[in-house]
């Protein structure tokens, strides 16, 4: 299974990133900082420390990171997305809206009819 993450930060990896890792999905990070996504990437592991539940720690391994600004790159995985998260920021969710919308243009005859859900993670 695939997901699809709008952010790199924090919540993105240490959270849901590390939840979808432990359930078996491939990840595919959208990330705005071209040097974040050029470390994990290059990395191409992270880990997150569970503090209190070492059980809960691991590496986490199987994504890739693109850059916000490759709306090719978004289309082809939205096509591939079980699932879509935003993990952004609130205050950077109009902006996300028109390259999700762009994606979703070139995505569209590829998309067919299955639904996907979207899950915003702001407050």
């Amino acid at each position: 299974m695939n997901a699809m993450i709008f952010g790199g930060g924090k919540i993105a990896r240490g959270f849901i990133g590390h939840l979808l890792s432990r359930s078996g999905f491939h990840i595919t990070y959208v990330e705005l900082n071209e040097e974040l996504v050029r470390s994990l990437n290059q990395c191409g592991k992270y880990y997150v420390n569970v503090m209190g539940n070492p059980d809960a720690c691991q590496w986490v391994t199987d994504f890739d990171c693109i850059s916000l600004r490759d709306v090719p790159a978004i289309a082809k995985a939205l096509v591939k997305a079980d699932i879509v998260f935003m993990a952004v920021g609130g205050k950077n969710l109009d902006s996300l809206a028109a390259t999700i919308a762009d994606a979703y243009k070139l995505a569209e005859p590829e998309l067919g009819t299955r639904e996907r859900t979207i899950i915003t993670c702001e407050n």
